[in-house]
């Protein structure tokens, strides 16, 4: 009988044993799974804060190609206004220069009037003597 209860007491001490093993095992199953849950939800964040540096990324790296393409074209442009600018330029220069010499033309035209105003006059005054 006290073999019983030694074995008794023993297996009571086992099963308390057991109990308590079994508590601690629920605590940490319950601590784990919170922890579980938290990397989770981290996880996702990451995940979606990824996904908008891609998004973003994917932004800009668009928004670059539309920026340099109007580059080139306001390039292309101010080259095509450059050139346009040099013709007109071109042309200024060579109408400045006709009508210099055009200037120059006249006034000595001016002086071949003038020059044969006084011939006439000199010839009316000696056909008048």
């Amino acid at each position: 009988l006290q073999l019983q209860t030694e074995r008794l007491t023993e297996a009571e001490g086992k099963l308390n044993e057991s109990k308590m093993t079994a508590a601690n095992m629920k605590s940490l199953q319950q601590q784990l799974e919170f922890r579980v849950n938290t990397l989770e939800k981290e996880k996702a964040e990451l995940e979606a804060t990824q996904i908008e540096g891609i998004q973003r990324r994917d932004e800009l790296h668009d928004r670059i190609g539309h920026l340099d393409a109007e580059l080139q074209s306001l390039q292309a442009s101010y080259g095509t206004l450059q050139a346009e600018y040099r013709q007109r330029q071109a042309l200024v220069d060579q109408t400045s220069t006709a009508l210099n010499m055009m200037e120059q033309e006249n006034t000595n035209f001016q002086k071949t009037k003038e020059t044969m105003g006084r011939e006439i006059t000199a010839l009316k005054e000696s056909l008048q003597l």
